[in-house]
């Protein structure tokens, strides 16, 4: 008896001395992508987090895809392989997938079937789910809620509170920060194509061009297309409120080209 506890002591010694500073390991499960590429189940080795020793988690190609520091996790069917790394308090959930030179930290949290590849980097609190795709040069980070089958891409940056979902298709060299809300189809490929006008923290009118080329307007009162808004104000009973509305209406003008009579 005596020597078994002693042979148990020396193999968790060994245990720990080749595991040490590593939360979780390469498990012998694998399974091979589309592409080719070969990915391994992982397992967590201590807790941490939400996380306890012994738990599952989802797909990774190697130890170079997933930190050993902090909390972040692969979880699920989740799969990273490639160059893409996640750090910091990060998770990737549900049937995620991130490659390429993709790098996702903070508390960024990936769930759905999202997919972030590239050279795309994800920070902050960004939340993103459904089927969207974040790809090439795209920063995204802040608060942002990225859903629908959203794809932001190109040199894109989302800092802040910003909630894209639809079809929305954002890319070129556009820059959106503050909390405005895009969706239906928008098609944003320059800073030329969105404006965003916050009158209170609570009362952001948010400007943007439709693949029809539309302006499509969100606000906290009105959601619609510019025409439709246009006769919103015109119903607008304060005179005060109408004729700051209307001077709006004449600065979203010049900053579209809109060629209209107000």
């Amino acid at each position: 008896m005596i020597l078994f506890r002693i042979f148990q002591f020396l193999r968790e010694l060994v245990y720990m001395s080749k595991f040490s500073g590593k939360k979780y390991i390469l498990t012998d499960t694998k399974k091979t992508l589309e592409n080719g590429k070969t990915v391994y189940c992982i397992k967590a080795i201590k807790d941490f987090g939400h996380i306890r020793k012994g738990q599952i988690g989802g797909w990774i190609e190697s130890e170079d895809n997933l930190s050993h520091d902090g909390e972040c996790w692969v979880d699920d069917e989740a799969v990273i392989y490639g160059n893409a790394y996640v750090s910091g308090n990060a998770s990737v959930q549900d049937d995620a997938i991130v490659y390429g030179n993709a790098c996702i930290n903070d508390n960024v949290l990936i769930l759905g079937n999202a997919e972030i590849y590239g050279d795309a980097l994800i920070t902050g609190h960004t939340r993103i789910t459904g089927f969207a795709k974040v790809y090439e040069k795209a920063k995204v980070g802040g608060y942002a809620f990225i859903a629908g089958s959203a794809e932001i891409h190109g040199n894109a940056i989302l800092i802040g509170e910003i909630k894209i979902t639809g079809i929305s298709d954002i890319y070129g060299s556009t820059v959106i920060t503050g909390n405005p809300i895009i969706r239906e189809d928008a098609k944003i490929k320059s800073c030329k194509d969105v404006l965003v006008i916050t009158i209170a923290y609570d009362d952001t009118h948010t400007f943007f061009r439709c693949g029809n080329g539309e302006i499509y307007v969100i606000c906290n009162s009105y959601d619609g297309n510019l025409n439709g808004f246009i006769c919103y104000i015109n119903q607008i009973p304060y005179k005060d409120k109408s004729k700051l509305y209307l001077n709006m209406l004449r600065f979203v003008e010049t900053y579209f080209d809109i060629k209209r009579k107000f």
